[in-house]
């Protein structure tokens, strides 16, 4: 399937309740997650939008907005918080609501945020996929440890947790948010 087969067959009606991504061409249903999952995309986003509105740059999507990830065989992944370096009118988003498929576009970051349900393994292969379509920057946040692992290309990944640092390089300039403004205090 394509993506843009993979675009009509989700917007289907019968499967509005359903979470769906499109693996090497391969409709994949996904668990929906806890309420905690809900909460940490919120603040996280808010955490990001708050950064993008100080830096005068980049806008957040979340919500498992598509991302077109391969082609051939295509892969269309719902990463739970993006971070795109260019900024989009609200006039171009808006025409492009109903167009079918799913754009070039890549995130400089994609933020997953585990669920009780996640194996390890799909997640090292989802960060692998993003990374190797271009993503410059994937923060992996695990709810129970309150820690974030960051994966960037050609790198081994790095861990934040409490009061360190989330290295982001250039990819975010002047981001200076520790591992613990990613969660709500407890």
């Amino acid at each position: 399937m394509t993506h843009v087969e993979f675009w009509h067959y989700a917007n289907r009606p019968e499967n509005d309740h359903r979470i769906l991504e499109l693996v090497d061409g391969k409709v994949v249903e996904m668990s929906r997650p806890h309420k905690l999952h809900g909460v940490l995309l919120a603040w996280i986003s808010n955490v990001l939008s708050n950064y993008a509105k100080r830096a005068g740059f980049g806008e957040v999507a979340g919500g498992d907005s598509g991302v077109l990830v391969a082609r051939d065989p295509d892969v269309v992944r719902g990463p739970d918080v993006c971070f795109y370096a260019e900024k989009t009118s609200y006039a171009d988003l808006l025409a492009d609501y109903d167009t079918p498929g799913y754009d070039d576009a890549l995130p400089v970051l994609i933020v997953e945020v585990l669920s009780a349900s996640d194996r390890h393994a799909e997640v090292v292969r989802k960060v692998n996929g993003y990374l190797e379509a271009g993503v410059k920057l994937v923060w992996v946040v695990d709810p129970p440890a309150r820690e974030v692992t960051i994966y960037r290309p050609d790198a081994p990944p790095a861990f934040a947790a409490g009061d360190d640092p989330i290295p982001t390089g250039d990819v975010l300039p002047g981001f200076d948010r520790r591992a613990s403004d990613l969660f709500p205090a407890e």
